[in-house]
């Protein structure tokens, strides 16, 4: 017997419903199959060792913000001073003053000027060299002069630039109260009457107003005001790189 097969003709409706299931199929399997977008990664950044004395507290706002215009560079600040184990070896080392001998690779990038200061309950705006001189030496002995002068450690670069400007050959400040660094002389000059001492003018710049609204600078008169400004300079481990020497052009062409 030959039977014969009747062929069923789908509904429109079951057609198109199963074309939609088969267009969703395709769209969740895009995804997948896609490859993610590559870029090729920022590189990186070339580390920045700078040593500096503490008598240049006040030019880490500049390096830092000289370090933001390049990015390629990563800047790290350490504090030079007797005594200290810097690891790893510079590749800028800062000085206050000119170097006690020649040498490769040593750049100038500024000047720093040396001032005298005092808290603003200290009388009078100005002082002779004579009068500086004795009121040094007189310290603490004279209850008659209700001062107390700061200055820094010995071997500290202000205080060598300071001594040599204002007192005696061969004299030195042994009747004098230390303070570790700038910031510690700028606290005890804002918070004490009887204070007065000196600063490096960039740490003066660099503290905040309600701190300079409290410390005034006294004018030495008779003395010259080269012999109390000096170089900054820095010293190279090696040849600049093109990046490095933009870097200390930067720092040469900012101001406080």
């Amino acid at each position: 017997m030959i039977q014969r097969c009747s062929l069923i003709k789908p509904s429109l409706r079951s057609v198109a419903l199963r074309w939609q299931s088969h267009f969703l199929l395709l769209l969740l399997s895009l995804p997948a199959c896609a490859t993610l977008p590559t870029g090729t990664p920022p590189p990186t950044p070339q580390i920045l060792v700078i040593a500096r004395p503490l008598a240049l507290q006040g030019w880490d706002e500049k390096i830092l913000t000289c370090a933001k215009d390049y990015p390629q560079l990563a800047v790290f600040v350490i504090e030079n001073y007797p005594g200290a184990q810097i690891t790893p070896e510079p590749e800028v080392t800062l000085q206050l003053g000119n170097p006690s001998q020649p040498a490769d690779n040593t750049y100038l990038l500024g000047q720093e000027d040396i001032l005298l200061a005092a808290n603003t309950a200290f009388p009078g705006e100005e002082l002779s060299l004579s009068q500086l001189q004795y009121l040094i030496s007189a310290f603490p002995e004279s209850p008659a002069l209700p001062v107390q002068f700061w200055t820094y450690p010995s071997n500290d670069e202000a205080r060598a630039v300071f001594e040599q400007a204002v007192l005696p050959d061969g004299s030195s400040l042994i009747r004098a109260r230390i303070a570790p660094d700038p910031s510690a002389v700028l606290e005890v000059l804002e918070n004490d009457p009887a204070a007065f001492g000196y600063i490096p003018a960039s740490s003066l710049f660099q503290a905040s107003a309600d701190q300079q609204s409290k410390i005034k600078v006294i004018k030495l008169k008779e003395t010259p005001a080269d012999f109390l400004r000096q170089p900054v300079v820095a010293s190279l481990s090696t040849s600049p790189s093109p990046l490095l020497n933009v870097y200390l052009q930067c720092l040469s062409g900012s101001g406080y």
